[in-house]
């Protein structure tokens, strides 16, 4: 729910996130820097798909979870920076 994840506060998990997957849009970019905005489109997209990326690990109701599969209460953790997600490859599924 992207509402959702506007009102939460950034954390360590979450911006290493952004700056590995950053990082990969701007090596496409880098890589063709006369392509168009839907040709760049589509590399991102497969750079998703293929697992290039990373995603915080979620269950299928959006729960984060831990390295352990249990589900991390938010509550808990309010202004901490190290919550205890885990990153992994965009390609995988969340865990039901």
């Amino acid at each position: 729910n992207p509402q959702r994840e506007r009102n939460l506060v950034q954390d360590k998990i979450a911006s290493d996130m952004d700056l590995f997957n950053n990082e990969v849009g701007a090596q496409i970019g880098a890589d063709y820097p006369r392509a168009s905005i839907s040709v760049l489109i589509f590399l991102v997209k497969q750079a998703v798909t293929q697992g290039r990326c990373r995603k915080i690990l979620k269950d299928s109701s959006g729960h984060y979870l831990d390295s352990q599969g249990r589900i991390i209460d938010t509550n808990n953790f309010k202004g901490i920076w190290e919550i205890p997600k885990v990153l992994i490859q965009s390609s995988k599924p969340q865990l039901d």
